[in-house]
């Protein structure tokens, strides 16, 4: 079932933690049914600002505004869901009683057949009886997945939940999750710290710039599409070396591409 994507306004985000500003004066909008990727150096808010666009995290100052209203208001129908960097599984049921629960706990049934066939869309064919000590970290990802479309989201919101997985699992899951989003009409928001793996699956960017806090939405919509990572059209090139010098604050020749700097 196709939902209704959602547009998020953000609006004088401001948030410090211990002290230390880490979000100042963020203002964007992000257009519903965008796959919206997040990126920064280590420690510039990526995380900070999924959590305050979830309502997890209360702003200093401004707001964010969902669909009109406050992230909250989204809360027990379905609406969000949130992958983490841990698949944050129940660790007492199988993977199709997870499943079942899920539709149970936003008021629904799973129609005939419906569990096989989301265990099965993951690449979950025949572990419906695993329970989550029995998988892999790849499975547990791909469970976490056909649990956040049990009921279509309007806004998903994910922080880095392949981070853990291979470069091959990685661009499984990232394919798999898009394609997902797009029959489900999802607004996407997702943190990265891998610039070209944004510029391959978003829509739009919002870049975290080094040491000023400050944050732009960029429309990738007129790069040709990237099927092969490792051999970019030109118009990738240039605009992934854009992304790293306004999230690195220096020359992309001269960036050196570890996760401690981008992470």
């Amino acid at each position: 079932m196709q939902g209704a994507p959602l547009k998020v306004d953000i609006d004088s985000l401001a948030v410090s933690l211990g002290g230390r500003a880490v979000l100042h004066n963020v203002n964007l909008s992000i257009p519903p049914g965008a796959s919206t990727a997040v990126i920064g150096a280590s420690g510039a808010g990526k995380t900070t600002l999924l959590r305050c666009v979830a309502g997890l995290l209360p702003p200093t100052a401004g707001r964010v505004v969902v669909d009109g209203g406050a992230p909250a208001d989204l809360y027990g129908r379905g609406a969000m869901a949130f992958l983490f960097q841990e698949a944050c599984l129940w660790r007492h049921l199988t993977a199709a009683q997870a499943l079942d629960l899920t539709f149970e706990l936003y008021g629904g049934k799973p129609r005939e057949g419906e569990v096989a066939g989301l265990l099965s869309r993951v690449g979950l064919s025949g572990f419906g009886n695993y329970y989550p000590h029995q998988m892999s970290v790849g499975m547990k990802a791909r469970l976490a997945i056909a649990r956040a479309f049990c009921v279509a989201p309007s806004l998903l919101l994910m922080d880095e939940p392949f981070a853990a997985l291979d470069p091959l699992r990685r661009l499984d899951l990232n394919r798999q999750v898009q394609a997902m989003r797009r029959e489900a009409g999802s607004t996407v928001v997702w943190v990265t710290h891998d610039v070209v793996e944004a510029l391959q699956f978003a829509t739009h960017v919002i870049a975290i710039s080094h040491g000023s806090h400050s944050t732009q939405l960029i429309d990738l919509g007129g790069l040709p599409p990237i099927e092969d990572a490792a051999s970019l059209p030109r118009e990738a090139l240039a605009m992934r070396d854009r992304l790293l010098e306004l999230i690195v604050g220096q020359p992309a020749a001269t960036v050196h591409l570890s996760e401690e700097v981008l992470g």
